[in-house]
């Protein structure tokens, strides 16, 4: 099990029928699996979405990285870097409210 947090990068492609709907997703995920911070980008890179500690409506379903619940549901995610989230978060969060 990991002792600090995970940051990992999903896509999604369009939904079928819909072009244009692929959508790219950053999420922190605790040592204890839960989920206090994420932030969703359309395909042109604008921010759609973002959730702040408390706001995440799962987060009382953990997945404990290195656990096998995260490996089926985060497992062919990109990992990325601690900066690389906070630098996405901070400029999603300065365009929404």
């Amino acid at each position: 099990m990991s002792e600090r947090p995970v940051y990992v990068r999903v896509r999604h492609g369009d939904l079928p029928g819909n072009p244009g709907t692929s959508r790219t997703y950053l999420i922190e995920i605790q040592p204890n699996g839960e989920i206090p911070r994420e932030v969703g980008f359309d395909r042109d890179g604008s921010p759609t979405f973002i959730t702040r500690p408390g706001d995440y409506p799962i987060s009382d379903w953990p997945v404990p990285p290195g656990s096998p619940e995260f490996e089926e549901q985060f497992g062919q995610a990109e990992r990325i870097t601690p900066e690389e989230f906070e630098t996405a978060y901070e400029a999603a969060d300065a365009r929404l409210d």
